[in-house]
């Protein structure tokens, strides 16, 4: 892209030089109408393209934040769903194949229209504990249900990335080419963990037992 920003300056430059010099002679044709014509397309594509890599640049920038503690699941797909709907889950998917990364939290809030929970699925989009909303998230099913407040869907590569994993564990493994980590803390309760067992679940000893 950097160089196609660069042609098109180029380019713009050359015409920009080529205009001003027919107008000091007081030459504005046919000729000169068309360029300008062209010039002004070129200014357009030139500003789309800079947009796009200041977005690119931008997204890739908060792709880079994760939690400064990462510790390696160790754990079987059953227990690692019971982390993800823990109530406060925090994890990352990493690929093996780009060294991509996201950070998700799930947050659970008693469902108001009748028994259990709710969960709120969200990406880290900054700094520590700087996340968006993305989806609700179905425990039973796996899946995100994308309501009027999200403003993802499956067009973002975070949203692609996540329910790839998601898939992988309706198949009873993590998928080989994702590593996936907890931020060392309980997904229940957020306290940190040092019981070894804990650390390879990412729950704690009395969480695991119905303790608050």
């Amino acid at each position: 892209m950097d160089s196609e920003i660069t042609f098109l300056e180029n380019q713009i430059a050359s015409i920009d030089a080529y205009m001003r010099d027919r107008q000091a002679d007081g030459n504005f044709d046919g000729e000169s109408a068309m360029f300008l014509v062209v010039y002004r397309n070129l200014e357009e594509r030139l500003y789309g393209l800079r947009l796009q890599a200041a977005e690119e640049k931008d997204a890739e920038e908060k792709m880079q934040y994760r939690p400064q503690t990462q510790v390696l699941f160790e754990t079987t797909t059953d227990k690692l769903r019971a982390f993800l709907s823990a109530g406060s889950a925090v994890f990352t998917l990493e690929s093996k194949k780009t060294d991509r990364h996201f950070t998700y939290r799930i947050n659970s809030k008693p469902n108001n229209r009748g028994e259990g929970y709710i969960y709120f699925c969200s990406v880290m989009t900054g700094g520590a504990d700087k996340y968006s909303y993305m989806a609700v998230y179905d425990p039973e099913n796996l899946s995100l249900v994308f309501t009027q407040k999200s403003n993802f869907s499956v067009k973002n590569e975070s949203v692609r990335a996540l329910l790839y994993f998601f898939d992988g564990l309706k198949a009873g493994k993590i998928p080989d080419d994702l590593n996936v980590y907890h931020a060392g803390r309980c997904g229940k309760c957020g306290k940190e963990l040092t019981d070894p067992e804990s650390i390879k679940l990412g729950v704690g000893p009395i969480c695991r037992n119905g303790g608050t």
